[in-house]
């Protein structure tokens, strides 16, 4: 997250390693995550123990038990911090080039038809199983299945990183799977 000059005046930005940064940060985030909480159904139980998010001195995170929960969360994330002029490092918009890689790409089929956030979720068909009728034997054959979810093994790749991925990297990255499940 970065603070927007807009907000503050002023002829110096904090950076990481600065003694306020985290302090800073954190009395930001505090305020943004309670919000995202109680608009969110966030958090992962840990015996009787709800765990909403951490957050660190220049990071947080956000804990959600399922895909959707956390797609509402990072949304609401998004609209409580975006009064104080913080903001994502811009993740999506490389989410939504590999989503539309996959969508060109034989072999390739996207879990959810968009790209959630950062995340691309994906399987890659081999080319043996492109063609045959996708029963419960060839889902079986794609992976093993995840019983409480009812989907099988996939591919879920989070495009924030520092330093950022290019796309040249998430292309290598198709090409390999292609190149490597191609005798599969």
């Amino acid at each position: 997250m970065l603070i927007s000059r807009r907000l503050f005046d002023s002829v110096h930005r904090v950076r990481q390693g600065c003694v306020l940064a985290p302090s800073l940060f954190n009395a930001c985030m505090d305020w943004v995550l309670d919000n995202v909480v109680d608009q969110s159904d966030c958090g992962a139980s840990v015996g009787n123990t709800k765990i909403t998010d951490l957050v660190f001195a220049d990071d947080a995170v956000i804990f959600a038990e399922s895909l959707e929960v956390l797609v509402m969360a990072l949304e609401a994330l998004h609209e409580e911090a975006k009064p104080l002029g913080l903001r994502s490092p811009g993740s999506r918009p490389r989410s939504r080039y590999l989503a539309e890689q996959l969508q060109t790409r034989p072999g390739f089929r996207p879990v959810i038809s968009t790209a959630q956030c950062i995340n691309v979720c994906f399987w890659f068909i081999p080319p043996r199983l492109r063609h045959q009728p996708e029963s419960e034997q060839w889902w079986c054959t794609m992976g093993k299945p995840i019983p409480a979810k009812g989907l099988v093994n996939f591919f879920r790749m989070v495009t924030h990183a520092h330093p950022p991925p290019l796309r040249s990297h998430m292309d290598f990255v198709l090409i390999e799977i292609e190149r490597l499940g191609s005798d599969l």
